[in-house]
């Protein structure tokens, strides 16, 4: 069953066919058609650029948060979350929401490995690996210097060692 939806974004309409066995979104303007296909059976997955689009667009025309979820097979918790983390609203844009997104998830990398953002860890754990000492044993002695900066995991350790080594 395909239904075509009319709405208004900036005076062109706006017409989407939504199919119930797969996932077709057609995205039709006054002087081009944008056809985006999205395959969901991974609900867990990261809100992909697209879907971003399709929010930005389906707000424009007035959906309400729990209409977008329901068409895009999300929870309305996300997408009510993707909405007021990126403007609300009123100012959501697609795209400075998805770059904010992709920084979120570059920093959460970046944070799990302490060990290759300091240089000071990195020279303590060289040191103590040149005594002979293993990932567990620098883990447990640089826990007991009490600094935050210093609590490393020994996977964090095997980890680095691993990268010097090759």
């Amino acid at each position: 069953m395909i239904r075509n939806v009319p709405s208004y974004y900036s005076n062109y309409p706006i017409y989407w066919n939504l199919s119930t066995h797969y996932r077709n979104l057609t995205f039709t303007f006054k002087y081009e058609k944008v056809k985006i296909k999205i395959n969901m059976k991974n609900k867990k997955s990261h809100i992909k650029k697209e879907e971003r689009f399709l929010i930005e667009k389906m707000l424009k025309a007035g959906k309400g948060v729990t209409e977008i979820a329901r068409l895009l097979e999300r929870g309305i918790s996300s997408i009510s979350e993707e909405i007021s983390r990126n403007g609300g609203k009123d100012k959501y844009n697609s795209t400075s929401a998805h770059i904010n997104a992709t920084e979120r998830q570059e920093a959460k990398k970046a944070n799990q490995n302490k060990v290759s953002k300091s240089t000071k860890l990195q020279s303590l754990i060289m040191k103590y690996r040149q005594d002979g000492m293993s990932p567990e044993k620098i883990s447990v002695l640089l826990k007991s210097k009490k600094q935050k900066t210093l609590d490393v995991s020994p996977k964090s350790i095997r980890k680095f060692l691993k990268h010097i080594t090759i």
